[in-house]
């Protein structure tokens, strides 16, 4: 699959905290942006910025952390 690497409209502060080398962009709903990103490890991860309507989901996010991956997905870093 040939991907367009998009990293523009991550804010910079995000893209150095997170260490972002590349960017994929997944979606734009009423809640969130979503990315795919490579990280300079070589790693990957899944980027979901809220946006204001998005913020319900934030308890769902404390879930997530409270499961550390287990029967969920890993959620390594919240902001």
């Amino acid at each position: 699959m040939s991907e367009s690497v998009v990293t523009a409209d991550i804010p910079d502060e995000i893209k150095r905290r997170w260490s972002i080398s590349s960017a994929f962009f997944l979606a734009d709903t009423a809640s969130s942006i979503v990315h795919r990103v490579g990280l300079t490890d070589g790693s990957s991860a899944i980027l979901k910025r809220l946006k204001p309507r998005g913020l319900g989901e934030l308890p769902g996010m404390t879930f997530l952390e409270w499961r550390q991956g287990q029967g969920a997905v890993h959620l390594p870093q919240k902001e």
